[in-house]
């Protein structure tokens, strides 16, 4: 499997490319498209592939997670995927310029390449707030919704301090050694977490 971190914008927030030699996916292009692009441009020999981006997929609809994906669906002619309840903030942001915006919903199966992503909707952060968790390889991108000791914000606008808790006590139900790629900062692992947010009294 192919991951790749770009640190992109003010807010340092993390894009991610995930796929394989068959297809690439971008995930929260939060800012600064031409670093993203470089950073698929150096990928080419690994896949072999010109144009191997296939997706765009987005965890919410905050600015620093999606600030460059216009630009960037527009340049890759790739559709891009966000929950419903978070999707109606997008299509006003981008107007006619996105070629195309499907919604996505818990539970369902993502294709980028031979890996396989499913969408965990994990609201709290934002009502559409999501996560992907790929079983095989062990790996669960979470957005702002879990972070390296520490949670999404539940203050901001679509947020919920009840809705947030069932969202993490879902995702503690995943495989201890699952290793979680977060929106902002570094990587961590469901155990490690989970003893964090006992610790905490969240669990």
């Amino acid at each position: 499997m192919i991951l790749e971190k770009i640190v992109v914008g003010d807010l340092s927030t993390n894009c991610y490319i995930i796929g394989d030699n068959a297809g690439l996916a971008i995930i929260d292009s939060g800012g600064d498209a031409p670093q993203i692009l470089g950073a698929l441009k150096k990928l080419k020999p690994v896949t072999g592939n010109p144009s191997p981006v296939t997706a765009i997929f987005l965890t919410h609809n905050h600015p620093d997670h999606i600030g460059a994906v216009g630009e960037m669906a527009s340049g890759l002619k790739c559709p891009i995927y966000m929950h419903s309840f978070d999707s109606d903030w997008l299509k006003e942001m981008l107007g006619s310029k996105y070629p195309g915006l499907h919604n996505m919903e818990d539970r369902e199966i993502l294709k980028v390449g031979g890996i396989s992503l499913k969408v965990l909707h994990t609201p709290g952060h934002t009502k559409g707030s999501v996560c992907f968790y790929c079983q095989k390889e062990a790996v669960l991108l979470s957005g702002d919704t879990l972070f390296a000791g520490g949670i999404g914000r539940t203050d901001l606008p679509g947020g919920s301090d009840e809705e947030m808790v069932a969202s993490l006590k879902k995702l503690m139900l995943l495989p201890d050694d699952t290793v979680v790629y977060p929106g902002h900062n570094g990587k961590t692992i469901i155990a490690k977490e989970r003893g964090i947010l006992k610790t905490m009294g969240i669990l």
